[in-house]
């Protein structure tokens, strides 16, 4: 059930066929795709019926709206995804293409989403004759909906229930890191996006790919990690020093030290999985932070959203320094990223 209810779609990287870094840079620019995504979300879901689709618009209408073909419109669609500044979402389980609307994309902002649970909670509320709040919505959708499944799966007011779910999904991702709506956020994903491209039109040209303009944002900053969130039962490093400097990691090194080698399972389970990955982080021992992910219980942490955003600021630092990140690291960042993305 949960999963014929999930109603965020995944996307990939975009192919720029036809299209160089620049030219992509430059619409991209003059599109603005997410502001005028966000726009047309507040705008039109005031509709009645049917009509409160309007404001879930796919790239064949916003293509119109940016002056190009619906292909480019989707890379510009799909790249803000990436981002993390749009979500797309799906409004009928179909696999093959019917002459309506089956997905369309919502922005990925806290004020915006306020707006449109409100307004299809009521909308569904309506529909299906119920009193339904926020904290009751969820379980009372799903359970009309499975039960009616067969009748209301693409009709009006199915879809309205899965874009109801599309927004509440957004909204658990957007609560699971304290980071996402942050400019740097959304920045340092984008600088990662932009090198992608950059790295897949140099493969194909077997040359230096042009420079991408005043899109790719030229602030090298470190991602500041706020001191809220870890719990009680794990102590915080100190924010201005090394993690490796403050009295726990010391007091721990030398209980460690007394059996021999260190043990970084131990320190996963003593010191928690945010201090201890800082410190691995500092050592470059990326391998055992993807071991604890891969082979143990790293996945389930509810720190991952932190421990990414000190991964980024790492690869960062290097780059600024070195010039280039060790593919390990890169290969941690895309992990940790899927998973986050996945829950």
């Amino acid at each position: 059930m949960n999963d014929f209810l999930d109603c965020i779609v995944d996307v990939t990287l975009p192919v720029l066929d036809g299209i160089t870094l620049t030219e992509f840079a430059e619409l991209r620019d003059k599109s603005r795709a997410v502001r005028e995504v966000g726009s047309i979300n507040v705008e039109w879901t005031r509709n009645p019926g049917d009509g409160i689709f309007d404001g879930v618009p796919d790239e064949n209408e916003l293509a119109r709206r940016f002056g190009c073909s619906a292909p480019r419109a989707r890379m510009l669609l799909d790249f803000e995804v990436l981002c993390f500044r749009l979500i797309r979402i799906r409004l009928e389980a179909v696999d093959t293409p019917v002459s309506r609307k089956t997905e369309g994309y919502i922005a990925a902002t806290e004020e915006i989403l306020v707006i449109l649970e409100e307004r299809l909670r009521r909308a569904v509320n309506g529909a299906f004759n119920l009193k339904a709040n926020k904290d009751q919505a969820l379980e009372q959708f799903t359970e009309v909906f499975m039960d009616r499944v067969s009748s209301l799966e693409g009709s009006t007011e199915g879809r309205m229930v899965r874009f109801y779910f599309g927004i509440r999904q957004t909204e658990s991702k957007i609560q699971d890191s304290d980071l996402f709506g942050t400019q740097q956020f959304h920045e340092v994903l984008e600088r990662r996006l932009w090198k992608k491209l950059e790295a897949a039109a140099s493969a194909s040209s077997g040359s230096a790919p042009p420079a991408t303009g005043g899109s790719v944002p030229s602030t090298s900053e470190a991602i500041s990690v706020p001191p809220a969130g870890l719990s009680e039962s794990y102590p915080e490093p100190p924010p201005n020093t090394r993690a490796e400097d403050s009295d726990h990691w010391k007091r721990f090194q030398q209980g460690q030290q007394r059996e021999g080698s260190i043990s970084w399972d131990a320190s996963f389970s003593a010191l928690g999985p945010f201090f201890t990955v800082r410190i691995l982080l500092r050592r470059g021992l990326y391998q055992e932070i993807l071991d604890w992910l891969l082979e143990k219980e790293g996945r389930f942490s509810p720190e991952l959203p932190r421990i990414l955003m000190d991964c980024l600021r790492t690869e960062e630092n290097l780059r600024e320094r070195k010039g280039q990140t060790p593919e390990l690291l890169d290969q941690l960042i895309e992990t940790i990223r899927e998973i986050v993305g996945h829950r």
